[in-house]
């Protein structure tokens, strides 16, 4: 796989998996991120994006309708610790931190690894409850090897597509639907 907008010595400087689960209250990320060098020299929330982190975007109704919702969340290790934030938030909502979101970001530097762990209430991502229909999704991972001028990221990786880049585009996103 290609690092969209740089490039990409191999899998130790960017891999890793991902695992979505939900429960009733929450959709849970779970993504254990292998990166030789973690950049992540940011204090705004709202850049988290330009450093090493993780996104993903859903959308509230089948991919390629236009009858939707898109929301975008997003989790990193900044020097204050981790932080959970939504740059997209769901009608009568406002970007900032992510309400109610439970997140843990750890770094071990021996190993190489990020882990994530983001859970994210339905109600933060615009539902009343665990969706039971098909809705879209996409999940992309920053890597921020360069310095930290003003976009220190080198590029990303992506499963699904329409979140990278402007404009944002939901029609690319994956089709996704829970199941217990």
């Amino acid at each position: 796989m290609s690092l969209r907008g740089g490039t990409r010595s191999g899998p130790d400087d960017l891999s890793g998996t991902i695992r979505y689960t939900h429960t009733d209250k929450d959709l849970i990320l779970d993504a254990v991120i292998k990166d030789d060098v973690h950049n992540a020299d940011r204090t705004d929330p709202s850049a988290a994006w330009q450093v090493d982190s993780v996104q993903y975007d859903l959308y509230s109704g089948f991919p390629g309708t236009t009858d939707g919702n898109r929301v975008e969340v997003g989790a990193a290790l900044l020097p204050n610790g981790p932080v959970a934030y939504t740059w997209t938030p769901p009608p009568g909502q406002q970007a900032g931190p992510t309400p109610g979101a439970d997140v843990s970001v750890v770094r071990d530097g021996t190993a190489g690894t990020t882990t994530y762990r983001l859970a994210v209430p339905w109600t933060s991502l615009g539902f009343d409850r665990a969706p039971t229909g098909t809705f879209g999704l996409s999940f992309l991972v920053n890597d921020a090897d360069a310095g930290t001028a003003t976009d220190a990221r080198d590029g990303y990786l992506q499963w699904g597509a329409g979140v990278g880049a402007a404009p944002k585009n939901p029609v690319r996103f994956r089709s996704a639907r829970l199941v217990r």
